[in-house]
């Protein structure tokens, strides 16, 4: 009955397991853009292109993962600037 209640923790697995895991995590295809309206870099795939947030709720879980993630995003994507503003 315990075996069946057992979790991964994401904490106990080599360094080097987590270290994949974050990679995988915050690599985008698509490219982070700057949108000058809100001050914010967002998620697009092209200058006119549909932008969404950034999900980085994972490195908000707790201190040692924030740690262990500062400035993999950045990093891993391209972020592009855009002197035009598109509608």
């Amino acid at each position: 009955m315990a075996d069946q209640h057992r979790k991964a923790h994401l904490l106990k697995m080599p360094r080097e397991l987590r270290d994949q895991i974050y990679h995988d995590y915050l690599w985008l295809s698509n490219r982070y853009a700057y949108n000058f309206d809100e001050r914010k870099l967002r998620v697009s795939d092209e200058p006119h292109g549909k932008q969404r947030p950034i999900e980085l709720s994972l490195m908000y879980t707790c201190q040692l993962l924030a740690d262990e993630m500062r400035g993999l995003p950045l990093r891993l994507n391209t972020v592009n600037f855009y002197t035009t503003s598109f509608g």
